[in-house]
């Protein structure tokens, strides 16, 4: 442990460097049907660091400079019917736990807004939305002005509105200081002492319990568990009533309210976490080399392509074949990320139908959530495909 780094979420100094990785690509999510500019991409490195106070996880070599989040940025993967199961799972839990009918509901990050519209459009709930973001690309108001969007970053000064429930999914992980957006938050909900909150993050625990190498990439310089999540959440005086896991444990689910009272959050027990961290720290370059006989090993066995282009897959191909020489493609259900290229890598990105044209007889799975969808979505071509989630030993 050293004085050099200080926690964003606690400003403890009591923190230790566990993972380094240099000239990594800033963006796993803007893609590019530019070779070149795929293989040029910004770089940066990455300091993953683990506060022992607050257990928050952060990039200490993060520079917020190099991104830009416009309309080509494309996380969205609601291509995926699993994925889409999960999103009408929450909307589910929103109307049956939370009663979210008549309500107004804001969207911080909203994507291309499919997610809110789900909330909205569905004329039985009576909703209203207000969505921000400034990748979102379509019609800003929709359903007769019930629906708006603004392509923008959320911040203390977007007021206006009197909202019943705020949602945040997937945005967090992206936020260098965090304790700085809550409280923006905080401030534009000034007049909205009521409101319900609503944040899926990924889970830092679920990354190290399971060895996942590509879950940690430049994008998510900000990772947490139950208890940095929680903390962070009463420092700043919200109320977080219950965190939970959802999506096969990836994903941590927090219940909070905008006023400030006695929150469950505090009562959370140490969660092992540094025995986790340090466990991952000594496998994580077992699990590279594994990863990198598998990969050698298959590629002369038949055509090798990995599935799925977005953060993970990105980072996975960078990590394990950064000169596009072994895996030939990557696959991916979303078509507007098919004919571009992997940023860095410069792997090409291609519709499943292409990949099997192509011959592909070995695929890594990126996330064993989808893999009956992907068995699903190869038919009968299933058959001739070997898939891989585990590197051999």
């Amino acid at each position: 442990m050293t004085e050099k780094y200080r926690c964003p979420a606690c400003s403890s100094v009591n923190c230790e460097l566990f993972l380094s990785r240099s000239n990594v690509p800033v963006q796993q999510n803007i893609l590019t049907a530019n070779l070149k500019k795929a293989v040029s991409t910004p770089r940066g490195n990455l300091e993953m660091v683990f506060c022992h106070d607050c257990e928050f996880v952060f990039n200490a070599a993060f520079d917020n400079s190099l991104f830009s989040y416009d309309a080509d940025y494309n996380n969205t993967q609601e291509s995926s019917a699993c994925f889409r199961d999960h999103l009408e799972t929450l909307k589910q839990k929103l109307i049956s736990e939370h009663f979210l009918k008549h309500s107004t509901i804001a969207e911080i990050g909203c994507g291309k807004g499919h997610f809110l519209k789900m909330l909205v459009l569905d004329e039985k709930l009576d909703n209203i939305g207000f969505g921000f973001d400034p990748s979102y690309v379509g019609e800003e108001q929709l359903a007769g002005g019930r629906l708006t969007f603004e392509k923008k970053y959320f911040n203390g000064s977007c007021r206006g509105f009197k909202a019943d429930a705020l949602l945040c999914r997937h945005v967090i992980e992206h936020i260098a200081e965090p304790m700085n957006f809550l409280q923006e938050i905080k401030s534009a909900l000034v007049d909205s002492s009521g409101c319900r909150l609503f944040f899926e993050t990924p889970c830092v625990n679920w990354i190290f319990e399971n060895q996942v190498i590509w879950d940690f990439f430049y994008e998510h310089c900000s990772l947490f568990n139950q208890i940095s999540l929680g903390k962070i959440f009463n420092r700043v005086g919200f109320c977080v009533n219950k965190i939970s896991h959802v999506f096969g444990n990836q994903y941590l689910w927090l219940e909070g309210e905008g006023k400030t009272k006695i929150s469950t959050a505090e009562n959370f027990a140490n969660s092992g976490t540094a025995d986790k961290m340090r466990k991952f720290v000594t496998h994580e370059k077992k699990t590279i080399a594994r990863w990198h006989a598998t990969v050698s090993e298959k590629c002369r066995t038949g055509k090798l392509g990995v599935w799925g282009a977005g953060a993970k897959g990105v980072t996975f191909v960078n990590l394990i074949d950064p000169d596009c020489e072994k895996i030939e493609l990557v696959i991916d259900l979303n078509p507007e990320k098919h004919q571009k290229f992997i940023p860095g890598s410069g792997h090409p990105v291609v519709g499943p139908e292409t990949a099997c044209k192509a011959g592909i007889r070995n695929i890594i799975v990126m996330n064993p959530n989808y893999i009956e969808e992907i068995r699903a979505t190869l038919g009968d071509y299933a058959e001739k495909i070997n898939l891989i989630t585990e590197p051999g030993e």
